[in-house]
This record gives structure tokens, sequence and C-alpha cells, in this order.
């Protein structure tokens, strides 16, 4: 059987032609096949670190187009035997069955994004990434990628509709500029080498079912001072949105293995929806600042929902760092433009509030440095305020290294020229965690001046157990932030747990 489904996925690779076949990167290590289709399985590296050091690890990954109807996944993991399973989240229950020693079978009831993993190796595990049906029979006057290269810069610029065909394509010199009113469409199959760049642009989609990848490192998709995107169905790896506006970022899953590896970044901007994402990310997979990058200003109205998130190192969620006292200091240092009201830009205090995260699974942390752990962390530095902002219904599963909560006002002189002036009004709500190897969260203002105040815990349950001020027995004399393993630090007023 293993080698009629291995001759049936070289018969479907054979199809494609030699320059996919050579540049697209596939992995061995599982047969996979729904419904008895063989899937073609590829490969994407990941990031393990160990005694400090990065190490990439090959981890593999398959597309499964989202279609209505129970899916029969068959696993075939072809380096052995299979003694222990998990398929994760662990929030969705997603039962197998094991037809060999090498071979499991279990039943999608719905699309969903998910990590099977084989004996505890979690970082050459098959990612399962749900995408979107795209039917390009609709899209009337739309230009191939192939075609799109051989135009001029004038006739290029009349395109509205951009797309990517099935197989392998380079984007010249690794990345390229989408205009005002375009769509790109990257249909399944496709492995598109390169990012595709939203500077200064207005109504942009970039839509698909397949691949984007620069080479080597960098953004997948760059959103800079735009408005009215939608980025949706892909594969990449880094999204970030900086000094833009009405931004909505769904069901895009994102891979990365470098240093510097953040995932959904977001800049000095307003209205932004990231909704059904999933992020494996070689620092943080989830970041609001404000100004920072070049970009200029506060953070507010970001929703962030029906996501999981997978930090190999760093935070899963990080909040708070980056703002207007540091503008100098980062422009210069990265040799941007540097305006003319610098000065009056780094006096100023930017404000991130009215943040909502809703429906979040978190797989893992795995950071070593205290400063930079959290699972949901608002670090406030440069004199910014953050305030407003709710955690609802997130579910984090056993970390390796890290800690739940990081609330603090702080001064961290590697990036910030200043600490941040306040923290108000965070809640968190419906929290669930089973014991791994965690630290100590930690709540702390910076002075009575700069303080963390208004926390509200509502429904905390760690390891089965509700963490509540009227547990019936937690002993007088202890403070309820004792049992949720939380320090309570200095300048810290109004701390309850529901």
């Amino acid at each position: 059987m293993k080698r009629k489904l291995l001759t049936l996925l070289f018969a479907f690779v054979s199809l494609l032609p030699i320059s996919a076949q050579t540049k697209i990167a596939y992995n061995d290590d599982f047969t996979v096949t729904v419904d008895k289709e063989v899937l073609s399985v590829y490969s994407v590296p990941v990031d393990r670190v160990a005694n400090g050091k990065h190490n990439v690890e090959k981890s593999s990954f398959v597309t499964l187009t989202e279609t209505q109807g129970n899916k029969i996944v068959r696993v075939h993991y072809n380096k052995g035997l299979i003694h222990k399973v998990r398929i994760r989240p662990s929030s969705y229950n997603i039962p197998f069955i094991q037809k060999d020693s090498a071979t499991i079978e279990f039943t999608l009831t719905r699309p969903m994004n998910i990590s099977v993993e084989i004996n505890d190796d979690i970082y050459h595990n098959l990612h399962i990434f749900k995408v979107p049906e795209i039917s390009m029979s609709k899209t009337k006057n739309a230009v191939s990628f192939d075609k799109y290269k051989t135009l001029d810069k004038k006739a290029k610029a009349k395109v509205k509709t951009l797309f990517f065909t099935a197989g392998y394509d380079e984007i010249e010199g690794n990345f390229m500029d989408v205009e005002s009113g375009m769509t790109v469409i990257i249909n399944k199959g496709a492995w598109v080498q390169g990012g595709l760049r939203v500077i200064g642009k207005h109504d942009v989609k970039i839509i698909g079912a397949g691949v984007l990848r620069p080479k080597d490192r960098g953004y997948g998709v760059e959103i800079t001072s735009s408005n009215n995107v939608l980025v949706q169905g892909i594969v990449s790896t880094q999204v970030p949105t900086g000094g833009s506006h009405d931004v909505e970022i769904k069901d895009v899953k994102i891979v990365s293995h470098y240093g510097w590896g953040d995932g959904f970044n977001v800049f000095a901007s307003s209205n932004v929806l990231i909704d059904d994402c999933f992020a494996r990310n070689s620092d943080d997979c989830h970041t609001v600042y404000a100004t920072r990058l070049g970009h200029i200003g506060s953070a507010r109205n970001i929703t962030v929902q029906n996501c999981i998130f997978w930090a190999d190192v760093a935070h899963p969620i990080f909040i708070g760092l980056h703002g207007a006292a540091s503008y100098k200091k980062d422009v210069v240092s990265r040799n941007l433009p540097l305006a003319e009201n610098a000065d009056e830009i780094a006096m100023k205090s930017d404000t991130i509030e009215n943040l909502v995260y809703r429906n979040i699974d978190i797989l893992e942390e795995r950071e070593m440095q205290i400063d930079y752990q959290g699972c949901m962390a608002i670090n406030c530095g440069d004199n910014n305020i953050v305030q407003n902002v709710l955690f609802d219904n997130i579910r984090i599963e056993p970390i390796h290294c890290g800690m739940l909560f990081n609330i603090r006002v702080s001064h961290n002189k590697k990036y910030c020229e200043a600490p941040g002036k306040a923290v108000n009004n965070i809640t968190f709500k419906n929290i669930t965690y089973s014991s791994g190897k965690e630290s100590n969260s930690i709540i702390e203002g910076w002075s009575v001046e700069r303080p963390v105040k208004d926390v509200i815990f509502d429904n905390l349950v760690i390891d089965g157990k509700r963490i509540c001020d009227t547990m019936p027995d937690k002993p007088g004399w202890y403070k309820t932030a004792d049992f949720a393993r939380t320090m309570l630090g200095n300048h810290v007023n109004n701390v309850t747990f529901k």
C-alpha cells in the first residue's frame, strides 16, 4: 500500500514543469491521503532553539481545500514506528485510529488548521492547512504572471487581476509591488518564491490557496501606509501592517524560521482584523506597537480572533513595547528618512487601545529570556499608554519555557528611550491552561505616576481549578494571585479575580 501511494504521488509531481519539480520544497517524512487522494507534502523550515542557538529543522505541511462534509485523513509516517500521536489544538478533540504500526486515520468534520505530531516530535510534525476554493472561471480579464512579466510598465499598470497558476514561479528581485485597485490570486498548487508589497496603496486584494514565500527571509506580504487591504487564504511567512487602516487578514497561514521572524506585526495602525489565521514563528507571533520602523502614531481598534499561535521563540501575543520616544534612534539606526519634526514626534505619547483577542489557541511558548516571556504580554515602554485590552476565550497548552502573563510598565533600555506611562483596563476572561514548564507570571508598574491598574481575571482556570477571590480553600493571608502563580509587584492597583 505504501509503495502504491508513493507511486501515485510521484505521478502527480511528474506532471509539473521541470522547474517546479526541482525548486518546490517537498518532504517525504509523511504520506498523506484525504478521501483516497494523495496530497503533495511540502517542506517548511522551523526554528528549534537549543542552548541559545537557532537550529533550522524541516517540518511538513499539506493544504486541504475548504469544502463541506467530512474528510477522512490517512497519515503514514515514513520515518519509522508510531509510538505516540498528538493532534493539536487539543481543544479540537480529534480522535484517531492507528491502522498499523506507522499509519493513523482520523476524520475532519470541518475545515481547520491542525498539527499532527508523532512521538512528541514538534519540529518534524505535519501541519494540515485549510485553504479556500478559488474559481478562476468567474474572474474576467485576469492576466497570468507569465504574461505579466512580458508587459511594459504602462501595460502592467492597467492590470487589475493577476494570477499565479499551479507550479513554481519566481518574482524577480524577490519582491513585487501591488498597485491600487489590484487583485492578486495565488492558486492552489502554486509555489511563488518572493513577496508582495502594498505600499501607499488602497483597495488591494491578495487572495488564494497557494504558497508565497520570499527567498531566504523577508515579508510574504508587506502592508505599509495603505488602506482597504484584504489578504486571505495563502500560506506564507511574515505579514506586517504599518501606518495603515482598514486591513483584513483572514485564513492566512504563516511559518518562519529565521531570526526576528515575527508573524502578524501591527505598527501605528487602526481598524485591523486578523481572523482565522495560523502563526508558527521564530519570534513574536503577533504584536501591536505604536511608532516603529518609520511608522508614526498610535495603534487602536485591533481585533484578533479564531487563531492558532505557536511561538518557537518569544511571545505568542506581545503588546506595547515600541513608541514615539524611540523614533529618532530607531529611524537613524535603520537609515530610514527622518521626519523634519522628529524632535516633536519623540516628545509625544502614543496610545495603544481597544484591542480584542478572542477564541485563540496557544500551542507553545519557548523563550529563555525572562524579559521576553509571556503568552499574553503587555510590556509598556517609550511613554506609551496601553488601555482597554480584552483577552476572551484563550486556551493555552502546556508551554516549555515562558509565562502566562507578563503585564508591566517597563523600560527596556535595549529598545526604549523611556518607560511607558500606564497600563489600564485589561481584562482576561475565560482563560484556561494546563501546567507545563512555565515560570511565574508578573504584573508590575514602574512608579506611582506610571502604574498598572484595573486588571480583571474573570474565570481563569489552571489545571481545571478556577482561580477567584472567593475560593473556599484560599487561606485569608494568601493573595489570590499566588494561586495563579503570578507576582503582583509594585505600583499595581485594583487587580481582581472573579
